[in-house]
């Protein structure tokens, strides 16, 4: 249980730490404003939840292909907003955005805590 409690408090320190990126040249698609990551920030911490471990089936970890793997592996999930989940991979040390099809969980693109949930 004190693994899931060390988990918690560092998704916590780094939605705390988390500094907006500075705008690179070249980026495709719409760049966020303050306001935005402010708002998605939030919507982070409502969506936190008190991590539980569960069976994840690891895709993506070909930076692709989100059924890649048919790898099932204990995941804690740490934050949940409806569609999308967040877990940590203890095995990588990285958070990993997935989700629910037919009653399977699915990972598919790993990374930072933030980083990674954000870009849901």
């Amino acid at each position: 249980m004190k693994i899931l409690e060390e988990i918690e408090r560092h998704v916590i320190r780094e939605i705390d730490q988390f500094v907006i990126p500075a705008r690179a040249e070249g980026l495709i698609g719409t760049i966020w404003g303050e306001d935005r990551y402010a708002q998605e920030i939030e919507t982070m911490r409502k969506c936190l939840v008190a991590p539980k471990w569960c069976q994840v089936i690891a895709g993506g970890m070909d930076g692709v292909d989100p059924y890649s793997s048919k790898e099932e592996r204990t995941f804690a999930m740490v934050a949940n907003d409806g569609y999308y989940a967040l877990f940590f991979d203890p095995a990588t040390d990285l958070y990993a955005l997935g989700f629910e099809e037919k009653g399977e969980l699915w990972s598919f693109m790993y990374g930072d805590a933030v980083s990674t949930f954000l870009a849901r």
